[in-house]
C-alpha cells in the first residue's frame, strides 16, 4: 500500500491506516491487522512497528 492507498483502487485509505494503527497500538497488538478496503472490499493487512526513545534535554 504505497502512500496508503488501496492497491487495488487506489482510493486513499490514510484515516482507515490511522485508525487502525491506534487502535493496534491501544490494545498492544503486534501481529498485522486484516481489514477491508471501505471503497472496494479489497482485503488487506496493516502491520506497524512503533519505536519510542527518552533523552535527556540539555
Amino acid at each position: 500500500m504505497a502512500d496508503n492507498r488501496c492497491p487495488s483502487c487506489q482510493n486513499d485509505l490514510t484515516s482507515t491506516v490511522n485508525d487502525t494503527i491506534v487502535a493496534m497500538i491501544q490494545a498492544d497488538e503486534r501481529e498485522p491487522r486484516a481489514v477491508s478496503c471501505p471503497h472496494c472490499g479489497e482485503p488487506l493487512v496493516i502491520s506497524a512497528r512503533v519505536t519510542s526513545a527518552i533523552d535527556v534535554q540539555v
